[in-house]
C-alpha cells in the first residue's frame, strides 16, 4: 500500500468524529494491542476502553512510537462483549497535519 493508496482510502473512509484516544501511556483497562501491515500503514487490534472512553468509528488512536506518538484512524471497529470493555478494530496510520509558522 503506497501513500497515494492511503490517502484515497482516507477521502471514502467514514467521516472523523473529532476525538482522540490517546493510548501511548496504557493503564489498567485503557489499553491496545496489535500488530502492524502494510509497514505500519495499517494496523489491526483489540482495545480495551470502559465508559465513557468507547471509541467510535472515524475516532483517532494516539500510539506510542518510540519516543513520539503516532496517529490511526479507527476504519473498522466491532464491540467484543466478553470481556465487555473489549473492542477489535482496525485502522490507517493519518497523521497529524503540520501547520507551518506564518511569515
Amino acid at each position: 500500500m503506497t501513500p497515494d493508496d492511503v490517502r484515497a482510502a482516507l477521502a471514502v473512509a467514514p467521516k472523523a468524529t473529532g476525538r482522540e484516544h490517546d493510548y501511548s501511556r496504557p493503564t489498567w483497562g485503557h489499553n491496545c494491542v496489535f500488530d502492524s501491515r502494510d509497514g505500519g500503514l495499517t494496523i489491526h487490534g483489540h482495545l480495551f476502553a470502559g465508559a465513557p472512553r468507547q471509541p467510535k468509528l472515524g475516532d483517532w488512536l494516539i500510539l506510542a512510537n518510540g519516543s513520539k506518538t503516532t496517529r490511526y484512524r479507527i476504519t473498522d471497529l466491532r464491540w467484543m462483549g466478553d470481556p465487555d470493555d473489549m473492542w477489535k478494530f482496525s485502522a490507517t496510520f493519518d497523521p497529524r497535519m503540520r501547520t507551518e509558522p506564518a511569515e
